[in-house]
């Protein structure tokens, strides 16, 4: 009997190297939600000294104007960083949905695989019966030769 080969070898291939193409998008996405959050530390902790050196300054007095720009300062640190914040929602989000596709695209590389593990078995079960067989015609052969001499 031939060598065992499975039929659907180049989809399962395909769909293995889709599976690791969405692993690699995942893996972009996890990093960039790692950097979104970096970017909005550095940013609170902007706004945080901005805040902080402000309070000092009203201490020591200062003019409107002066508390007047402080204050938008601080107002655009703060709507940057809730812009930031709506990014990073949408980051997630993106994050979420590769990772259901490397599920889906994992699930669909196990039923190839399972697939081609029942075919190799039902392989395996054909080659070991047309082994027995053949065993039992030569068997056959043997005792009809032997009866006839």
């Amino acid at each position: 009997m031939k060598k065992f080969k499975f039929s659907l070898k180049a989809v399962l291939e395909y769909k293995e190297m889709v599976l690791e193409e969405k692993k690699k998008e995942l893996a972009a996405a996890m990093q960039a939600v790692i950097e979104k959050e970096r970017e909005i530390k550095l940013l609170e902790s902007d706004r945080a000294a901005e805040v902080l050196n402000f309070n000092l300054k009203k201490g020591e007095g200062m003019t409107v104007i002066d508390a007047q720009s402080y204050e938008i300062h601080i107002r655009v640190l703060q709507k940057n960083i809730d812009n930031q914040h709506e990014n990073l929602r949408k980051l997630r989000e993106e994050e979420a949905k590769k990772q259901a596709e490397v599920v889906t695209a994992k699930q669909e590389v196990l039923a190839m695989e399972k697939l081609q593990e029942r075919q190799l078995q039902e392989y395996s079960k054909a080659a070991l019966k047309a082994e027995e067989l053949a065993v039992e015609e030569l068997v056959f052969n043997r005792m009809v030769g032997a009866v006839s001499e």
